[in-house]
């Protein structure tokens, strides 16, 4: 499901980035999607019994951003899969435990709790997608 914001009048916005939101909670899954849309980013919401095959799905489409509940199941292989498909997207993980979070970080992906408030999560992914590529350029 894609959800947008109602522009409500004569001001157009301009939706400028696309975030995937992959989660298990259809609760947590429509809040998330709807604070995300009112702040004029194009969602795409995936209620998913499994979210990171979902998100891995999605992933090929090169979003701006992805957001995805683990279970804590998930073999890191599969994790590092997801982000090596989309190598410019930024990533922002709900796991339930945050004990062996280092794995999942890099410079284009954050780690939250779980639990974390749609707020934590929605600043979160701003400061994520404002961050800029720090790697080195290569050029002469």
């Amino acid at each position: 499901m894609t959800v947008s914001p109602d522009s409500g009048g004569s001001d157009d916005v301009e939706l400028t980035e696309d975030v995937v939101v992959a989660h298990t909670d259809a609760g947590k899954l429509m809040d998330l999607a709807t604070k995300l849309a009112g702040m004029h980013y194009r969602v795409t919401a995936l209620d998913a019994v499994r979210p990171l095959p979902a998100a891995t799905r999605a992933a090929r489409d090169l979003p701006s951003a992805i957001i995805v509940s683990l279970t804590g199941l998930e073999p890191a292989s599969d994790v590092t899969a997801l982000m090596d498909i989309a190598p410019m997207t930024k990533f922002l993980f709900l796991v339930p435990e945050l004990a062996g979070r280092d794995s999942l970080m890099s410079e284009r992906s954050v780690v939250l709790g779980a639990e974390e408030s749609s707020a934590v999560v929605v600043a979160s992914l701003i400061t994520l997608l404002a961050r800029r590529d720090t790697r080195p350029s290569c050029g002469g």
